[in-house]
């Protein structure tokens, strides 16, 4: 990657150099290229005054207080959070869609209060996963740039599921079981199942960082469910 700005006037032979370098001139332009911020807190009054020694110490503390630092897990824990959830996610959606292939959806059946019952079962652990994994993620925000907007993207796409399937479950569950014809309710639960993953937003897609990545392409979890490009993901 190369640098831009004035930290890319030095090379790396340079800089050594410039470290220890008795010119203030030379020391104030090392200290501001690489630590802009920090403009005000660096010092050079005269090179005679300030020992070359104590010039590079005070050079090496300034880069060290350039690095940030941020709060929260590791790249790999939130990858493990984001994809396990994911993948234990979209297993519920395609099991869900078998459901109506139970024998208890038999077109011949009768029991269409069991059938109602099943597919409520069905969809309502669905339900109960999309809030654990929206929770999972309130509580693993990565520690990089910006990865309260990267634990976002998984909390808003969560949000956006749960506000679209959740009705379509509570209209299920007031479905009648004393009509015609017998096949009702099965075919109330294949629009119901479909209906919920329909939802075709990819929330890894929109992940920049090179450290989340690489987490996510070393990830067990992740293997089958999230695939990483030359392009990335």
């Amino acid at each position: 990657m190369r640098a831009n700005g004035p930290a890319a006037q030095f090379s790396r032979a340079q800089r050594p150099r410039l470290c220890i370098d008795c010119s203030p001139d030379a020391a104030r332009a090392y200290s501001e290229a690489t630590c802009p911020h920090r403009r005000s807190e660096v010092s050079v009054r005269s090179a005679h005054r300030i020992p070359s020694a104590v010039l590079a110490l005070a050079t090496i503390a300034t880069l060290t207080a350039c690095a940030p630092t941020y709060e929260g897990v590791t790249p790999s824990e939130f990858a493990a959070t984001a994809c396990t959830n994911w993948a234990t996610t979209v297993d519920l959606e395609e099991a869900a869609l078998d459901v109506p292939s139970e024998p208890i959806f038999d077109f011949e059946s009768e029991d269409l209060a069991g059938q109602r019952d099943r597919a409520l079962e069905v969809a309502e652990g669905y339900l109960e996963q999309l809030r654990t994994a929206r929770a999972a993620h309130d509580e693993a925000v990565p520690a990089v740039k910006d990865g309260a907007q990267i634990a976002a993207l998984f909390t808003d796409y969560y949000d956006a599921v749960l506000a679209h399937a959740e009705p379509l479950v509570d209209e299920f569950r007031t479905i009648p079981t004393d009509v015609e014809p017998t096949n009702a309710v099965t075919l109330a639960a294949i629009d119901l199942f479909y209906d919920m993953s329909s939802n075709t937003d990819f929330p890894f897609r929109d992940i920049e960082d090179e450290k989340i990545i690489e987490a996510i392409g070393d990830e067990p979890s992740c293997v089958g469910y999230v695939e990483i490009s030359p392009f990335g993901l």
